[in-house]
Protein backbone atom coordinates (compact mmCIF):
# COMPACT_ATOMS: atom_id res chain seq x y z
CA UNK A 1 0.00 0.00 0.00
CA UNK A 2 2.59 2.50 1.00
CA UNK A 3 4.63 1.74 -2.25
CA UNK A 4 1.97 2.05 -4.69
CA UNK A 5 1.27 5.26 -2.49
CA UNK A 6 5.02 6.23 -2.60
CA UNK A 7 5.16 5.67 -6.34
CA UNK A 8 1.50 7.55 -6.61
CA UNK A 9 3.93 10.85 -4.67
CA UNK A 10 6.13 10.81 -7.16
CA UNK A 11 4.88 10.75 -10.51
CA UNK A 12 2.15 13.63 -8.96
CA UNK A 13 4.27 15.79 -7.30
CA UNK A 14 2.44 16.07 -4.17
CA UNK A 15 2.93 16.00 -0.57
CA UNK A 16 1.94 12.77 1.56
CA UNK A 17 0.51 15.38 3.89
CA UNK A 18 -1.78 17.37 1.36
CA UNK A 19 -3.01 13.95 -0.14
CA UNK A 20 -3.86 12.82 3.53
CA UNK A 21 -5.41 16.44 3.80
CA UNK A 22 -7.97 15.61 0.89
CA UNK A 23 -8.40 12.24 1.36
CA UNK A 24 -9.73 12.98 4.43
CA UNK A 25 -12.19 15.55 3.58
CA UNK A 26 -13.48 13.55 0.96
CA UNK A 27 -16.01 12.08 3.15
CA UNK A 28 -17.60 15.18 4.01
CA UNK A 29 -18.42 15.09 0.75
CA UNK A 30 -21.37 15.28 -1.06
CA UNK A 31 -24.88 14.88 -0.64
CA UNK A 32 -27.28 17.05 1.40
CA UNK A 33 -26.14 16.22 5.22
CA UNK A 34 -26.18 19.42 7.56
CA UNK A 35 -23.20 21.40 7.56
CA UNK A 36 -20.94 23.43 9.97
CA UNK A 37 -18.38 22.02 12.73
CA UNK A 38 -21.04 20.89 15.38
CA UNK A 39 -23.36 18.35 12.96
CA UNK A 40 -20.74 17.69 9.82
CA UNK A 41 -20.59 13.93 9.15
CA UNK A 42 -16.53 13.97 10.37
CA UNK A 43 -14.59 16.57 11.22
CA UNK A 44 -13.63 19.56 9.80
CA UNK A 45 -9.68 20.59 9.33
CA UNK A 46 -8.50 22.59 12.35
CA UNK A 47 -7.96 25.46 9.70
CA UNK A 48 -11.18 25.26 7.50
CA UNK A 49 -12.71 28.36 6.86
CA UNK A 50 -16.30 28.93 6.74
CA UNK A 51 -17.73 31.61 5.14
CA UNK A 52 -21.15 32.62 5.14
CA UNK A 53 -22.71 34.74 2.45
CA UNK A 54 -26.57 36.30 2.79
CA UNK A 55 -28.54 39.56 1.65
CA UNK A 56 -26.67 42.02 -0.48
CA UNK A 57 -23.25 40.27 0.16
CA UNK A 58 -24.94 37.02 -1.83
CA UNK A 59 -26.57 39.20 -4.30
CA UNK A 60 -29.07 36.08 -4.57
CA UNK A 61 -31.26 37.29 -8.10
CA UNK A 62 -34.45 34.74 -9.10
CA UNK A 63 -35.87 34.93 -12.59
CA UNK A 64 -38.67 33.59 -13.00
CA UNK A 65 -38.71 31.18 -16.68
CA UNK A 66 -41.65 30.22 -18.31
CA UNK A 67 -41.97 26.69 -20.39
CA UNK A 68 -44.87 25.69 -22.35
CA UNK A 69 -45.45 22.58 -20.87
CA UNK A 70 -49.27 20.55 -21.96
CA UNK A 71 -51.45 19.61 -19.22
CA UNK A 72 -53.74 17.66 -21.17
CA UNK A 73 -52.48 13.97 -19.09
CA UNK A 74 -53.83 15.17 -15.74
CA UNK A 75 -55.90 13.55 -13.78
CA UNK A 76 -57.69 16.60 -12.18
CA UNK A 77 -58.99 19.87 -13.61
CA UNK A 78 -59.18 23.05 -12.36
CA UNK A 79 -61.84 25.99 -13.13
CA UNK A 80 -60.97 29.82 -11.32
CA UNK A 81 -58.12 31.42 -10.15
CA UNK A 82 -56.13 31.04 -6.64
CA UNK A 83 -54.68 34.65 -6.13
CA UNK A 84 -52.43 32.53 -3.12
CA UNK A 85 -50.36 30.67 -6.26
CA UNK A 86 -51.67 32.47 -9.66
CA UNK A 87 -53.26 29.53 -11.10
CA UNK A 88 -55.78 30.46 -13.24
CA UNK A 89 -57.34 27.65 -15.03
CA UNK A 90 -60.19 26.80 -17.53
CA UNK A 91 -61.41 23.02 -18.57
CA UNK A 92 -61.82 21.70 -21.78
CA UNK A 93 -63.82 18.64 -22.82
CA UNK A 94 -63.87 16.86 -25.82
CA UNK A 95 -66.71 14.67 -27.30
CA UNK A 96 -67.67 12.48 -30.33
CA UNK A 97 -71.15 13.78 -31.07
CA UNK A 98 -71.44 11.02 -33.86
CA UNK A 99 -71.59 8.41 -31.41
CA UNK A 100 -75.30 9.49 -30.27
CA UNK A 101 -77.88 7.50 -31.53
CA UNK A 102 -79.77 9.51 -34.25
CA UNK A 103 -82.61 11.61 -32.81
CA UNK A 104 -86.07 11.34 -34.46
CA UNK A 105 -88.49 14.01 -32.60
CA UNK A 106 -85.28 16.14 -32.28
CA UNK A 107 -83.55 17.59 -29.03
CA UNK A 108 -85.35 19.24 -26.49
CA UNK A 109 -82.54 19.57 -23.85
CA UNK A 110 -78.75 19.51 -24.06
CA UNK A 111 -76.37 20.09 -21.18
CA UNK A 112 -72.67 19.94 -20.18
CA UNK A 113 -72.29 17.93 -16.38
CA UNK A 114 -69.31 18.40 -14.98
CA UNK A 115 -68.07 15.25 -12.52
CA UNK A 116 -67.52 16.99 -9.27
CA UNK A 117 -65.24 15.43 -6.94
CA UNK A 118 -67.42 13.56 -3.66
CA UNK A 119 -66.44 15.26 -0.16
CA UNK A 120 -67.52 12.70 2.04
CA UNK A 121 -64.31 10.45 0.62
CA UNK A 122 -61.80 12.88 -0.92
CA UNK A 123 -59.69 13.41 2.13
CA UNK A 124 -58.25 15.59 3.56
CA UNK A 125 -60.45 18.27 2.47
CA UNK A 126 -63.62 17.60 4.81
CA UNK A 127 -63.55 20.50 6.45
CA UNK A 128 -62.57 22.79 3.65
CA UNK A 129 -63.25 21.40 0.42
CA UNK A 130 -62.55 23.84 -2.42
CA UNK A 131 -64.77 21.97 -4.61
CA UNK A 132 -68.35 23.75 -2.13
CA UNK A 133 -69.55 27.21 -1.83
CA UNK A 134 -67.34 28.21 -4.54
CA UNK A 135 -68.80 30.87 -7.04
CA UNK A 136 -67.27 30.47 -10.19
CA UNK A 137 -69.92 31.59 -12.94
CA UNK A 138 -68.92 30.30 -16.45
CA UNK A 139 -69.99 30.37 -20.03
CA UNK A 140 -69.38 27.46 -22.54
CA UNK A 141 -67.49 27.69 -25.51
CA UNK A 142 -66.60 25.59 -28.57
CA UNK A 143 -63.06 25.06 -29.47
CA UNK A 144 -61.31 25.02 -33.08
CA UNK A 145 -59.63 21.49 -33.49
CA UNK A 146 -56.59 21.22 -30.94
CA UNK A 147 -53.37 19.38 -30.88
CA UNK A 148 -54.12 18.01 -27.07
CA UNK A 149 -51.20 16.95 -26.65
CA UNK A 150 -48.55 19.40 -28.44
CA UNK A 151 -50.06 22.76 -27.48
CA UNK A 152 -49.79 24.88 -24.87
CA UNK A 153 -52.81 27.08 -23.67
CA UNK A 154 -54.00 29.84 -22.11
CA UNK A 155 -57.15 31.60 -22.18
CA UNK A 156 -59.35 30.49 -24.99
CA UNK A 157 -60.51 34.30 -25.57
CA UNK A 158 -56.92 33.94 -26.67
CA UNK A 159 -57.57 30.79 -28.92
CA UNK A 160 -58.33 31.54 -32.99
CA UNK A 161 -61.21 30.66 -33.68
CA UNK A 162 -62.96 29.98 -30.18
CA UNK A 163 -66.07 31.23 -29.24
CA UNK A 164 -68.74 31.35 -26.56
CA UNK A 165 -71.98 29.02 -27.11
CA UNK A 166 -73.84 30.54 -24.15
CA UNK A 167 -74.77 34.39 -23.28
CA UNK A 168 -76.44 33.36 -19.64
CA UNK A 169 -73.31 32.98 -17.23
CA UNK A 170 -73.86 30.21 -15.49
CA UNK A 171 -72.27 28.92 -11.86
CA UNK A 172 -70.88 25.05 -11.31
CA UNK A 173 -71.90 23.73 -8.52
CA UNK A 174 -72.07 19.98 -7.32
CA UNK A 175 -75.15 17.98 -7.42
CA UNK A 176 -76.56 20.40 -9.88
CA UNK A 177 -78.14 19.17 -13.63
CA UNK A 178 -75.07 21.08 -15.03
CA UNK A 179 -75.13 23.82 -17.79
CA UNK A 180 -77.52 24.31 -20.15
CA UNK A 181 -76.20 23.89 -23.99
CA UNK A 182 -77.97 25.00 -27.24
CA UNK A 183 -80.50 22.23 -28.40
CA UNK A 184 -79.98 23.33 -32.15
CA UNK A 185 -76.36 23.97 -31.60
CA UNK A 186 -75.85 20.07 -30.61
CA UNK A 187 -78.11 18.63 -32.95
CA UNK A 188 -76.27 19.78 -36.08
CA UNK A 189 -73.07 18.53 -34.26
CA UNK A 190 -74.69 14.97 -33.77
CA UNK A 191 -76.26 15.10 -37.39
CA UNK A 192 -73.14 15.56 -39.27
CA UNK A 193 -70.96 13.09 -36.93
CA UNK A 194 -69.13 16.02 -35.52
CA UNK A 195 -66.17 16.00 -32.66
CA UNK A 196 -66.56 19.08 -30.79
CA UNK A 197 -64.23 20.38 -28.10
CA UNK A 198 -66.21 22.44 -25.56
CA UNK A 199 -64.85 24.52 -22.73
CA UNK A 200 -66.09 26.75 -19.62
CA UNK A 201 -64.84 29.95 -19.63
CA UNK A 202 -64.00 31.61 -15.70
CA UNK A 203 -65.64 34.83 -15.58
CA UNK A 204 -63.59 36.90 -13.36
CA UNK A 205 -65.23 39.70 -13.13
CA UNK A 206 -68.65 37.90 -11.87
CA UNK A 207 -66.76 34.95 -9.75
CA UNK A 208 -65.05 34.58 -6.23
CA UNK A 209 -61.14 34.09 -6.05
CA UNK A 210 -60.67 30.64 -5.53
CA UNK A 211 -60.31 27.15 -8.11
CA UNK A 212 -62.86 24.23 -8.00
CA UNK A 213 -61.73 20.68 -9.17
CA UNK A 214 -63.49 18.76 -11.41
CA UNK A 215 -62.80 15.15 -12.29
CA UNK A 216 -60.91 14.18 -15.58
CA UNK A 217 -61.53 11.10 -18.28
CA UNK A 218 -58.21 10.18 -16.89
CA UNK A 219 -59.81 9.61 -13.33
CA UNK A 220 -61.87 6.37 -11.41
CA UNK A 221 -64.47 8.76 -10.71
CA UNK A 222 -67.43 9.50 -13.25
CA UNK A 223 -66.11 12.18 -15.68
CA UNK A 224 -68.19 15.10 -17.35
CA UNK A 225 -70.64 14.27 -20.08
CA UNK A 226 -72.96 15.46 -22.57
CA UNK A 227 -76.24 14.84 -22.26
CA UNK A 228 -78.94 15.35 -24.64
CA UNK A 229 -83.23 15.07 -23.70
CA UNK A 230 -85.29 14.41 -27.06
CA UNK A 231 -89.19 16.03 -27.33
CA UNK A 232 -90.33 12.65 -27.47
CA UNK A 233 -90.67 10.70 -23.98
CA UNK A 234 -90.44 7.40 -26.56
CA UNK A 235 -86.60 8.16 -26.94
CA UNK A 236 -84.42 7.78 -24.21
CA UNK A 237 -81.93 10.08 -23.05
CA UNK A 238 -78.50 9.75 -24.22
CA UNK A 239 -75.34 10.74 -22.69
CA UNK A 240 -71.48 10.99 -24.08
CA UNK A 241 -68.61 11.20 -21.99
CA UNK A 242 -65.38 13.02 -22.53
CA UNK A 243 -63.10 11.28 -25.25
CA UNK A 244 -60.41 14.18 -24.05
CA UNK A 245 -59.98 16.73 -21.48
CA UNK A 246 -57.50 19.34 -20.95
CA UNK A 247 -56.96 22.33 -19.43
CA UNK A 248 -56.14 26.15 -20.88
CA UNK A 249 -54.07 27.33 -17.66
CA UNK A 250 -51.99 29.98 -16.85
CA UNK A 251 -49.17 31.32 -14.16
CA UNK A 252 -49.84 34.85 -12.71
CA UNK A 253 -47.26 35.72 -9.82
CA UNK A 254 -45.20 38.37 -11.13
CA UNK A 255 -47.60 40.75 -9.11
CA UNK A 256 -45.84 42.74 -5.60
CA UNK A 257 -47.32 39.83 -3.76
CA UNK A 258 -44.91 37.59 -5.04
CA UNK A 259 -41.61 39.58 -5.02
CA UNK A 260 -40.58 38.29 -1.14
CA UNK A 261 -40.46 34.73 -2.96
CA UNK A 262 -39.37 32.19 -4.97
CA UNK A 263 -41.40 29.70 -6.42
CA UNK A 264 -41.30 26.97 -9.04
CA UNK A 265 -44.23 25.20 -9.98
CA UNK A 266 -44.67 22.29 -12.42
CA UNK A 267 -48.22 21.55 -14.99
CA UNK A 268 -47.79 25.71 -16.20
CA UNK A 269 -44.00 25.65 -16.08
CA UNK A 270 -42.42 28.04 -13.74
CA UNK A 271 -38.75 27.67 -13.70
CA UNK A 272 -35.95 29.80 -12.05
CA UNK A 273 -32.82 31.20 -12.91
CA UNK A 274 -30.74 32.04 -9.72
CA UNK A 275 -27.58 34.46 -10.15
CA UNK A 276 -25.75 34.88 -7.43
CA UNK A 277 -22.39 36.37 -6.60
CA UNK A 278 -18.94 33.89 -5.80
CA UNK A 279 -15.56 35.80 -3.70
CA UNK A 280 -13.22 36.73 -6.50
CA UNK A 281 -10.37 35.51 -3.86
CA UNK A 282 -11.70 32.01 -4.10
CA UNK A 283 -9.99 31.66 -7.41
CA UNK A 284 -6.89 30.57 -5.89
CA UNK A 285 -4.77 28.19 -6.45
CA UNK A 286 -3.49 27.57 -2.78
CA UNK A 287 -7.42 27.35 -1.93
CA UNK A 288 -9.20 23.66 -1.61
CA UNK A 289 -12.74 23.31 -1.75
CA UNK A 290 -14.40 21.53 0.67
CA UNK A 291 -17.95 22.42 0.52
CA UNK A 292 -20.13 24.94 -0.97
CA UNK A 293 -23.93 24.86 -0.45
CA UNK A 294 -26.63 27.32 -1.26
CA UNK A 295 -29.58 26.90 1.39
CA UNK A 296 -33.57 28.02 1.36
CA UNK A 297 -36.58 28.21 3.59
CA UNK A 298 -39.82 27.21 2.57
CA UNK A 299 -42.66 30.16 3.58
CA UNK A 300 -45.11 29.71 5.90
CA UNK A 301 -47.14 26.77 3.73
CA UNK A 302 -44.35 26.28 1.40
CA UNK A 303 -46.87 24.11 -0.80
CA UNK A 304 -49.91 24.75 -3.08
CA UNK A 305 -51.38 22.09 -4.65
CA UNK A 306 -54.71 21.98 -6.15
CA UNK A 307 -55.63 18.15 -6.00
CA UNK A 308 -56.78 15.87 -3.60
CA UNK A 309 -54.72 14.66 -1.02
CA UNK A 310 -52.16 17.16 -2.06
CA UNK A 311 -52.39 19.02 1.55
CA UNK A 312 -52.80 17.50 5.35
CA UNK A 313 -50.97 19.99 7.17
CA UNK A 314 -51.31 23.91 5.43
CA UNK A 315 -49.08 24.74 8.89
CA UNK A 316 -46.28 22.40 8.06
CA UNK A 317 -46.73 22.15 4.08
CA UNK A 318 -47.24 18.16 4.65
CA UNK A 319 -47.54 16.03 1.83
CA UNK A 320 -48.78 13.08 0.40
CA UNK A 321 -47.05 11.88 -2.43
CA UNK A 322 -49.52 8.97 -3.35
CA UNK A 323 -50.35 11.20 -6.91
CA UNK A 324 -46.71 11.31 -7.92
CA UNK A 325 -43.73 12.82 -6.34
CA UNK A 326 -41.76 16.27 -6.69
CA UNK A 327 -38.34 16.17 -7.30
CA UNK A 328 -35.89 19.10 -8.67
CA UNK A 329 -33.65 19.62 -11.55
CA UNK A 330 -30.18 21.60 -10.78
CA UNK A 331 -28.02 23.09 -13.73
CA UNK A 332 -25.42 24.93 -13.97
CA UNK A 333 -26.18 27.97 -16.86
CA UNK A 334 -24.20 27.41 -19.86
CA UNK A 335 -23.57 31.39 -21.18
CA UNK A 336 -21.93 29.98 -24.52
CA UNK A 337 -25.78 28.64 -25.97
CA UNK A 338 -27.97 31.64 -26.80
CA UNK A 339 -30.84 32.62 -24.95
CA UNK A 340 -32.91 29.62 -23.23
CA UNK A 341 -30.27 27.29 -24.61
CA UNK A 342 -27.87 28.30 -21.90
CA UNK A 343 -30.39 27.12 -19.07
CA UNK A 344 -31.54 23.64 -21.20
CA UNK A 345 -28.25 22.61 -22.25
CA UNK A 346 -25.94 23.23 -19.14
CA UNK A 347 -24.56 20.74 -16.77
CA UNK A 348 -26.53 18.57 -14.81
CA UNK A 349 -25.73 19.11 -11.13
CA UNK A 350 -28.82 17.19 -9.57
CA UNK A 351 -31.14 15.55 -11.79
CA UNK A 352 -33.39 14.36 -8.91
CA UNK A 353 -33.28 16.17 -6.02
CA UNK A 354 -35.53 14.93 -2.92
CA UNK A 355 -37.63 18.19 -1.81
CA UNK A 356 -39.32 16.34 0.79
CA UNK A 357 -38.55 14.73 4.19
CA UNK A 358 -40.58 12.08 5.98
CA UNK A 359 -43.24 13.93 8.85
CA UNK A 360 -45.79 11.75 10.56
CA UNK A 361 -49.07 13.49 11.73
CA UNK A 362 -52.47 12.42 12.76
CA UNK A 363 -56.34 12.56 11.98
CA UNK A 364 -58.47 14.81 14.19
CA UNK A 365 -60.85 13.05 16.37
CA UNK A 366 -61.64 10.59 18.36
CA UNK A 367 -59.59 7.75 17.83
CA UNK A 368 -57.30 9.17 15.54
CA UNK A 369 -54.73 7.54 13.48
CA UNK A 370 -51.04 8.21 12.72
CA UNK A 371 -50.69 9.24 9.10
CA UNK A 372 -47.43 8.47 6.98
CA UNK A 373 -46.70 12.50 4.99
CA UNK A 374 -44.01 14.12 3.89
CA UNK A 375 -42.77 17.95 4.51
CA UNK A 376 -40.60 19.83 2.73
CA UNK A 377 -36.94 19.93 4.31
CA UNK A 378 -36.16 22.59 6.33
CA UNK A 379 -34.13 24.15 4.72
CA UNK A 380 -33.51 23.00 1.60
CA UNK A 381 -29.99 22.87 0.60
CA UNK A 382 -28.89 23.08 -3.03
CA UNK A 383 -25.52 21.33 -3.44
CA UNK A 384 -23.05 23.63 -5.04
CA UNK A 385 -20.00 22.26 -4.64
CA UNK A 386 -19.09 20.65 -8.30
CA UNK A 387 -20.41 23.94 -9.68
CA UNK A 388 -18.14 26.07 -7.55
CA UNK A 389 -15.21 24.02 -7.88
CA UNK A 390 -15.67 24.08 -11.47
CA UNK A 391 -15.64 28.32 -11.33
CA UNK A 392 -12.44 28.16 -9.00
CA UNK A 393 -10.41 26.12 -11.31
CA UNK A 394 -11.24 28.64 -14.52
CA UNK A 395 -13.59 25.39 -15.94
CA UNK A 396 -16.69 27.11 -15.72
CA UNK A 397 -17.74 30.63 -15.53
CA UNK A 398 -20.64 31.82 -12.95
CA UNK A 399 -23.75 32.74 -15.12
CA UNK A 400 -25.58 30.99 -12.51
CA UNK A 401 -28.00 27.97 -11.65
CA UNK A 402 -31.40 27.20 -13.20
CA UNK A 403 -33.83 24.67 -11.16
CA UNK A 404 -36.92 23.05 -12.68
CA UNK A 405 -39.31 20.58 -10.63
CA UNK A 406 -39.85 17.18 -11.98
CA UNK A 407 -43.04 14.78 -11.38
CA UNK A 408 -44.39 12.28 -12.07
CA UNK A 409 -47.53 13.56 -12.87
CA UNK A 410 -47.81 16.92 -14.94
CA UNK A 411 -50.27 18.84 -12.24
CA UNK A 412 -50.68 22.17 -11.29
CA UNK A 413 -48.27 22.77 -8.03
CA UNK A 414 -46.05 25.16 -6.59
CA UNK A 415 -43.39 25.05 -4.56
CA UNK A 416 -41.97 28.63 -2.93
CA UNK A 417 -39.33 29.63 -0.85
CA UNK A 418 -38.36 32.88 0.92
CA UNK A 419 -36.07 35.36 -1.40
CA UNK A 420 -36.54 38.62 0.82
CA UNK A 421 -38.22 37.56 4.09
CA UNK A 422 -38.42 40.18 7.29
CA UNK A 423 -36.46 37.22 9.15
CA UNK A 424 -32.90 37.50 8.23
CA UNK A 425 -32.61 33.96 9.52
CA UNK A 426 -35.18 32.86 6.79
CA UNK A 427 -32.97 34.06 4.31
CA UNK A 428 -31.28 32.21 1.71
CA UNK A 429 -27.51 31.82 2.64
CA UNK A 430 -24.32 29.97 0.70
CA UNK A 431 -22.28 28.36 3.01
CA UNK A 432 -18.64 27.79 1.76
CA UNK A 433 -16.01 25.74 3.13
CA UNK A 434 -12.34 25.65 2.11
CA UNK A 435 -8.75 25.18 3.32
CA UNK A 436 -5.29 26.69 2.30
CA UNK A 437 -2.95 24.32 0.95
CA UNK A 438 -0.39 23.37 3.08
CA UNK A 439 3.00 25.15 3.16
CA UNK A 440 5.83 22.83 3.56
CA UNK A 441 8.57 25.70 2.37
Amino acid sequence: MLSTLSRFLKYTGLPFATLVLVAGMGCLEPGSTPLGPQNSPASLPEDAVIITLSGPELGLVATRLDESRPLFETTVLFCGFDPASGFRAEPIFRFDAGGFEPVISGVEFAKLIPGFPDPSTEEPWLGDNPDLGRDIQVLVWRLPALGYGTEFLTRLAEIPGAYPITDTPTMLESGTSGVDLPPDSVAAWIAAGDTVNLAFEYLDALSEDGVIRLHSMRSDSTATVLQITPFSTNEAVQSREAVDDGLAAEKLDTGADFQERFFLATGVGRDAHLALNLPEDLRDSEVILVRAVLSFWPDSSGLFGMSPRDREDNDIGGLYLNEGGLTLELRAVDDSEPGSAGIEEGTVLESALALFEEHFTYEEGEGSSQLSATRLKEPFLLPLTRWVQDWMNGDDENHGISLRLRGEEERLRQVEWHLDPADPELAPKLEIIYVRRPDFD
